[in-house]
């Protein structure tokens, strides 16, 4: 079983890439997904967040716009919610391979990850293949700022927690500009399945 990981800075397409590898069958797992169910049935890590700050819990919830507000304006807050949330999160991620591994289907021999802080996080070395997306700084800007609770403070401050891009392309095994469109990213989904599958 193949085990891949996609990466990227914020708004070059991470989710889209994850959804043409299930349209084409294969096994996908988001991090941002698992964050926010962890955020939301993980009682021992509301618990924690309660101790760092009881203003963002609000009915025994985390007021998650508040939260990620807060985050990205304190460094300091951000850096603990990543010491409480990451090993969680690897937590996960084993078991999700574990389990792929005992249930291994020939013809959908691979699973694939999302993991934006991948290399931040040096977690590289626990997958097969890395793919990087990147894009034109424009495009990415005009992505992000049309999601919820995003302004262009929130993005400056989220994109410097990424290391150099040209770090992460020595890195990576492949390497996608997702500025080229939708139709350019599947056919090299489909070049890459074919080389390793």
């Amino acid at each position: 079983m193949k085990k891949i990981a996609i990466t990227g800075k914020i708004g070059t397409g991470k989710s889209v890439l994850l959804n043409q590898f299930k349209f084409l069958g294969y096994k996908t797992y988001s991090s941002d997904q698992m964050v926010k169910e962890i955020y939301a049935k993980d009682k021992h890590i509301i618990n924690e967040i309660r101790k760092l700050n009881p203003s963002l819990i609000l009915n025994k919830k985390i007021r998650l716009d508040e939260l990620s507000n807060k985050a990205f304006r304190e460094p300091g807050l951000l850096l603990k919610l990543e010491k409480i949330i990451h090993p969680r999160l690897h937590h996960i991620r084993s078991r999700i391979i574990k389990t792929n591994q005992i249930n291994s289907n020939t013809n959908r021999n691979i699973i694939v990850f999302e993991i934006p802080l991948l290399f931040e996080k040096k977690l590289e070395n626990n997958f097969d293949l890395v793919i990087l997306l990147k894009c034109q700084r424009y495009l990415q800007i005009k992505r992000v700022l049309k999601r919820e609770n995003m302004n262009r403070e929130k993005f400056e401050n989220i994109n410097k927690k990424f290391i150099p891009e040209r770090k992460k392309i020595i890195l990576s095994d492949y390497v996608i500009n997702s500025g080229i469109g939708k139709n350019h990213t599947m056919i090299k989904i489909k070049e890459l399945i074919k080389k390793h599958a």
